[in-house]
C-alpha cells in the first residue's frame, strides 16, 4: 500500500520554497515516518509558511549591482545573488541584481553612469593581486 502513496506529483511552484509545502500536502512527511519507524507527530510549518507567504507578497523593488571579475559566469556569484535575494526577503524588497559591470570595463571608465543608477553596490571579495585590483576606486 505505501508504494501507491509514495507516487508523489511534484507540480510547478513560483517559489522553490513553496516545494516543502507541496510535499506536506501529498503527505510525504508521514510516509517517511512511517517508513523510518518514527513517531509520528505533527509537523510546525508555521514559520515556514509565513516566509512562503512573505515572499509571494507584492514588495518595493530595488537595483544593485555587482561588480567583478567573473560576471560572464552565471554562477561564480551564485551565494551573493542568494545573499541578496534573501537580505531583500527579510526587508520586504525585491532585489533586482545586475550582474553587468566587469571590473576591468569600469577601469576603462565604461558603466559607470549606468552603474551609479543603482540603488547599491555590492563588490564581491577577490583573491590574490588581481582580486583587489582596482577595487581603489
Amino acid at each position: 500500500m505505501w508504494k501507491k502513496r509514495g507516487v508523489i506529483p511534484l507540480l510547478t511552484a513560483s517559489s522553490i520554497y513553496q516545494v516543502p509545502l507541496i510535499l506536506e500536502e501529498w503527505g510525504l512527511g508521514k510516509l517517511i515516518v512511517e517508513r523510518l519507524g518514527l513517531p509520528d507527530a505533527e509537523p510546525n510549518l508555521i514559520e515556514w509558511r509565513e516566509l512562503v507567504a512573505q515572499i509571494a507578497e507584492p514588495k518595493n523593488r530595488i537595483r544593485v549591482a555587482v561588480v567583478g571579475k567573473y560576471v560572464e559566469l552565471p554562477d561564480a556569484y551564485m551565494s551573493v545573488r542568494e545573499a541578496l535575494y534573501h537580505a531583500g526577503v527579510y526587508n520586504h524588497r525585491v532585489v533586482e541584481i545586475d550582474l553587468d559591470f566587469c571590473r576591468e570595463d569600469l577601469e576603462r571608465n565604461k558603466g559607470f553612469e549606468r552603474l551609479m543608477q543603482a540603488d547599491g553596490i555590492v563588490v564581491p571579495g577577490g583573491f590574490g593581486e588581481r582580486g583587489i585590483e582596482g577595487k581603489n576606486y
